[in-house]
C-alpha cells in the first residue's frame, strides 16, 4: 500500500476528556430541566406556545365602516341580557335589550366601543385543554356578510386577562385583555343616549313648537324656519308676519335644547300614553322629522317633566326647559339686530321701488344702475362705492317695537338663492306740539323731524332704528359715483413733505425712503431718523394715497389752508400728489376742480405729525446722567443725578433734593406733545435740561413754564404740550 493511500485512510482523532465531560454535563442539565426533582408539587404548570402572543381579536375592522356594523354584547351573568346595537344607515345606532328597544345609542359611546374592538389584541395563546369551558359572555360583530365572534370564558389565574375563543378562527383559545371582557359587564343602559335629540342645530331646517303642551295660557303654536338664505325666521299660528332672527342666537338656543340631558330614564309602561302631548317637531334638511312629546311631572320629582323622544324609554328634563319653549317672549334676544344680515357677496340686485324706481344689479362682475326719472340706459357705477353703501346699510342696528308708519322707502334685495328680502322704512308719526293744558312731560317732547326711523323686513314686526348716523337709504347715480380722490400704491412713494398753511402753525416736515428705510430730512433733530414714529407715518400715507370724498363742497378760501401734503412717486413720469387740507376737514387735490369733505378719522390723520410725541421719556430712559437748571432761580445750583451702575432704574443724586428730582422726573416722563409748531412758543422758558445719553451724546432742551412746550436750542420749531399721561 502506498504512502498516499495510507494517509487518505487515516482514522478520526478520538475526543479529549474535556469534550466528553462537557457532553455529560449538557445531558444532565437537559434532564433536570425536563424533570426537576426539587420542584414544588403545588407550582402552576408553565404554558409554552410557539404561536404569536399579539394579534387582532377582530381582524379587518379597521377597513370597515361603523355605520353598517351590527354589534351584539351577550352580557355575563347574573344579567345575561343580549345587548344589540343596530345601525340605521345614517351613522346612528338603535339600542336593544333582547327584543326591547331602549332608544338611540350614544354616538360617542358607540365610537369608543368600535375603537376598542378595532384595537383589541390577544396577550398569549393557551393550549386546548387549558381554557375553562364555562361561557361568561360573548361579543359578536357583523359587518356585511362577515361575522366575528369572541366567546369569553372567565379570568386567568394570574389575573392579567380573560380566556376567550375566537369562533371565527376555528375556536382557538387565547388570553385577551381585561378591557375587552369589561364590555360585557356593562349594564345595557350604559350605551343609551341621555341627550334629548341626536341632532345638531346645523341639521335643522324647521322647528315646530306646540305651546299647548306647556299650559293652556300659552296655546299658540310657534315655528322657527330656516330660509333659502340660511337665516332663521319665526312664525306664529295667529297669522303674524315672520320675524327675522339672529342665527347665532337661535342656534345657541337650539343647541341647549337638543343637548338637554335626561336626568332620569322612565319605562314607557309607567306613564299614561294620553298624558303625552305634542311639544317639538324638528325637520331636517333631508326631510326627516323627529318629534318630542311632553308629559306631566316626572315620577319622584315634580320639578322635572316627562318627555317622549320616540320609540324606547322615556326621560325626564328640567321643568324650566319646557317653560322656555316656545321662545316667543325672547324677541329682544333672538331678533336679528342687524338691519340687513346678508353678506355683500350674496346680493345680486337691489330693486328700489320708493321714492323712485331704480335697480342696482350685478352684470358681468360689475354693478350697473337701471331706471330713473329719465329712464336712462344702463350705467356702470363704482364697485367700491356700492360696497361701502351696502356695508353702511348692513351695519344699521335695530330693535323690536315701534308704532305703525307710512313707508317712504322700499327696497327689495335679491340674493344668490330664491330668497328675497323686502325692506320698508319711514318716520314715526309726528308728535303734536305741546299745548298750554298739556302736562309738563309734553313740553319736553322731541321736536318735529326728530322722530326715529322705523323699518319693517318682509311682513315682520315694526323695528326701530338705533343707529344715529345713517347712510342715504335711497340711492341715485350720484350715490355710487366714484369719490376716490387719490390712487397711489404705497410702494410708489419715495418722499413725503408736510408744509404749513396760513391757518396753521404746524412745522414743516419731510421724509424720504432710502434703501427701504425712512429718513428724516426736516426738521433737524438730535435723534435723527429715530425720532420718526413710523406707525403715524404709515397711517398718514395710507390716508393720503387712498383719499376718498364723503361729499362734494364749495371750494374753500386760501386763508383756511391748514397744511399741504406732498407725495413724490418713484416713477419719473408720474407727478407728485398734492393734497391741501383746509379748516372743517375740506380737502382739495391738485388737478381736480372739486373740493371734498372727508371723514373725521382721515382728517385727524392728515393733521398728524411724523415725530414721536414723547421725546422726554425716550431721553430719560436712555439717560446716563441728567442735569437741569431752574431759570426762575438763577442763583440756585443745577440739580444733577447719575444713573447707578447697578439696579438700572436707580439714580444717585449728586446735587439737589431727591424728592424734588423724582417728582420732576415723573412729570417729564409722562409729558406728551400735541405736535410740532413753528414760530416762537407762547410763554416764558422755565427749565434748561441736559441729558447725557448712554451712547455718549448729550441732548439739551428748553422747557416752558408749566411744561407748556419743549424746544431744542437754536431751532425754529418746538413741541407743543398735549394732554399728559400718567403711569
Amino acid at each position: 500500500m502506498s504512502a498516499r493511500r495510507r494517509q487518505g485512510g487515516a482514522s478520526l482523532p478520538r475526543p479529549s476528556g474535556t469534550t466528553l465531560a462537557l457532553l455529560v454535563a449538557a445531558g444532565v442539565s437537559v434532564a433536570l430541566v425536563q424533570r426537576d426533582p426539587w420542584a414544588s408539587e403545588r407550582a402552576a404548570a408553565t404554558m409554552v406556545s410557539n404561536q404569536s402572543a399579539a394579534r387582532r381579536v377582530f381582524p379587518n375592522l379597521g377597513e370597515r365602516e361603523l355605520d353598517s356594523a351590527r354589534i351584539e354584547l351577550n352580557l355575563a351573568p347574573p344579567d345575561g341580557a343580549r345587548v344589540r346595537l343596530v345601525p340605521r344607515g345614517d351613522g346612528r345606532h338603535q339600542l336593544y335589550r333582547d327584543e326591547t328597544l331602549l332608544g338611540w345609542a350614544n354616538p360617542v359611546a358607540v365610537d369608543n366601543l368600535w375603537s376598542s374592538l378595532r384595537m383589541a389584541t390577544t396577550l398569549r395563546a393557551v393550549g386546548d385543554g387549558s381554557a375553562p369551558a364555562e361561557r361568561t359572555g360573548s361579543i359578536v360583530v357583523v359587518v356585511g356578510d362577515e361575522t366575528l365572534t369572541l366567546e369569553l370564558a372567565g379570568p386567568t389565574p394570574d389575573g392579567v386577562g380573560y380566556y376567550g375563543r375566537l369562533l371565527h378562527e376555528q375556536g382557538e383559545p387565547w388570553v385577551v385583555e381585561r378591557e375587552v371582557a369589561a364590555l360585557v359587564e356593562q349594564a345595557p343602559e350604559t350605551w343609551l343616549s341621555r341627550r334629548l335629540l341626536l341632532l345638531e342645530p346645523a341639521e335643522a331646517a324647521k322647528v315646530q313648537i306646540t305651546a299647548a303642551a306647556t299650559g293652556p295660557e300659552r296655546a299658540r303654536s310657534y315655528s322657527l324656519e330656516r330660509g333659502e338664505d340660511g337665516l332663521w325666521r319665526a312664525r306664529t299660528s295667529d297669522g303674524g308676519g315672520a320675524s327675522l332672527l339672529a342665527t347665532a342666537a337661535v342656534e345657541g338656543r337650539l343647541d341647549r335644547l337638543f343637548a338637554a340631558p335626561l336626568d332620569t330614564l322612565v319605562p314607557r309602561e309607567q306613564v299614561a300614553a294620553d298624558s303625552l302631548l305634542p311639544w317639538i317637531e324638528v325637520t331636517t334638511h333631508g326631510g326627516e322629522r323627529v318629534a318630542v312629546a311632553l308629559g306631566g311631572a316626572c315620577p319622584g320629582g315634580a320639578e322635572h317633566r316627562v318627555v317622549d323622544r320616540g320609540p324606547g324609554m322615556l326621560g325626564c328634563v328640567p321643568g324650566e326647559l319646557a317653560e322656555r319653549w316656545p321662545p316667543e317672549d325672547d324677541a329682544t334676544t333672538l331678533l336679528e339686530s342687524q338691519l340687513i344680515p346678508w353678506a355683500y357677496g350674496r346680493v345680486l340686485a337691489v330693486d328700489m321701488r320708493r321714492p323712485q324706481s331704480q335697480r342696482l344689479s350685478r352684470r358681468g362682475g360689475a354693478w350697473v344702475l337701471d331706471g330713473g326719472p329719465a329712464e336712462q340706459p344702463l350705467r356702470e357705477v363704482a364697485e367700491p362705492e356700492v360696497f361701502r353703501w351696502f356695508s353702511e346699510l348692513g351695519a344699521i342696528e335695530v330693535e323690536a317695537g315701534g308704532p305703525e308708519f307710512t313707508p317712504e322707502l322700499e327696497l327689495v334685495l335679491e340674493s344668490d338663492t330664491t330668497q328675497n328680502l323686502r325692506l320698508r322704512c319711514g318716520r314715526a308719526p309726528a308728535r303734536e306740539p305741546a299745548g298750554a293744558d298739556d302736562p309738563p312731560a309734553a313740553a319736553d317732547a322731541a321736536p318735529r323731524g326728530a322722530e326715529p326711523l322705523l323699518c319693517r323686513r318682509d311682513d315682520g314686526p315694526v323695528l326701530t332704528v338705533r343707529t344715529q348716523r345713517l347712510p342715504p337709504l335711497a340711492f341715485t347715480a350720484e350715490t355710487f359715483a366714484d369719490r376716490q380722490l387719490t390712487r397711489v400704491g404705497a410702494e410708489e412713494v419715495r418722499a413725503l413733505e408736510l408744509l404749513p398753511g396760513p391757518a396753521g402753525r404746524r412745522a414743516r416736515q419731510s421724509v424720504r425712503k432710502d434703501m427701504g428705510i425712512w429718513r428724516l430730512d426736516t426738521p433737524r433733530h438730535p435723534d435723527g431718523s429715530d425720532a420718526l414714529d413710523e406707525v403715524r407715518l404709515e397711517q398718514l400715507l395710507a390716508v393720503v394715497t387712498a383719499l376718498r370724498a364723503d361729499a362734494w363742497v364749495e371750494p374753500p378760501l386760501e386763508q383756511s389752508l391748514e397744511r399741504t401734503i406732498r407725495v413724490e412717486r418713484t416713477a419719473a413720469r408720474a407727478g407728485p400728489v398734492v393734497v391741501a387740507l383746509h379748516e372743517g376737514c375740506v380737502v382739495t387735490v391738485a388737478q381736480r376742480t372739486r373740493a371734498a369733505q372727508i371723514d373725521e378719522d382721515a382728517c385727524a390723520a392728515l393733521r398728524g405729525d411724523l415725530l414721536y410725541n414723547d421725546p422726554l421719556r425716550d431721553w430719560i430712559n436712555r439717560a446716563r446722567s441728567i442735569e437741569w437748571s431752574d431759570l426762575d432761580d438763577p442763583d440756585r445750583p443745577p440739580v444733577r443725578a447719575r444713573r447707578a451702575p447697578v439696579g438700572g432704574d436707580a439714580w444717585e443724586i449728586e446735587r439737589g433734593d431727591r424728592q424734588e428730582f423724582e417728582e420732576r422726573l415723573v412729570a417729564w416722563t409722562n409729558w406728551r406733545s400735541d405736535g410740532v409748531r413753528t414760530a416762537p412758543p407762547e410763554g416764558a422758558q422755565r427749565w434748561r435740561v441736559r441729558v447725557q445719553l448712554t451712547n455718549g451724546l448729550t441732548v439739551t432742551a428748553e422747557i416752558g413754564v408749566g411744561n407748556s412746550w419743549l424746544r431744542l436750542p437754536g431751532e425754529d420749531w418746538y413741541y407743543a404740550a398735549g394732554r399728559p399721561e400718567e403711569e
